[in-house]
Formats: structure tokens, C-alpha cells, sequence
């Protein structure tokens, strides 16, 4: 029972701070893009402010998502001809 109780108040725990996290995220990428959009010369700041929008964390995170998604799709039919 303990132990049961000690699970669910970690995983509360966790739950909410993955939550807070995500949306931290969202909110600085959703900044750095009106900062792109707002400003005044648009496509020297769009490629100026392009590394920096690329290199955080959520986008990272996104395209590593879509690399392993891509390289599983790739691997699931060399794995069925080797077990046929």
C-alpha cells in the first residue's frame, strides 16, 4: 500500500513537472518566433535568428523524435525479411 501511494505521488511529481517543462518550451519557442516576425528587416533577422531556433531544445527534441520514428520505419522491413 505504501509502496502504491509513494508511486502515484511520484509520478504526480514527475507528471507535473514534464507538463510545466513542455510548456516552458512552447511558450520560449513561440517568443523567438514573434521576435522573428515582429522585427523590422524580417529575412536578415529570419536568417540571423535561424541557429537559434533550430538549436532549442523542443525543436531538437522534435526532429530527434522524427530521426528515430524514420530509422525504426526503415528498419522494420529489413527485420521481417530476416525473420522470413
Amino acid at each position: 500500500m505504501i509502496r502504491l501511494v509513494l508511486l502515484v505521488v511520484a509520478i504526480a511529481i514527475f507528471g507535473t513537472g514534464f507538463i510545466t517543462v513542455i510548456i516552458n518550451q512552447l511558450t520560449s519557442a513561440k517568443n523567438i518566433i514573434m521576435d522573428l516576425y515582429n522585427s523590422d528587416t524580417f529575412l536578415l533577422s529570419l536568417f540571423g535568428k535561424m541557429a537559434i531556433l533550430f538549436s532549442h531544445p523542443l525543436m531538437l527534441t522534435i526532429s530527434s523524435l522524427y530521426i528515430v520514428g524514420f530509422i525504426r520505419l526503415l528498419a522494420i522491413p529489413f527485420f521481417i525479411k530476416i525473420l522470413l
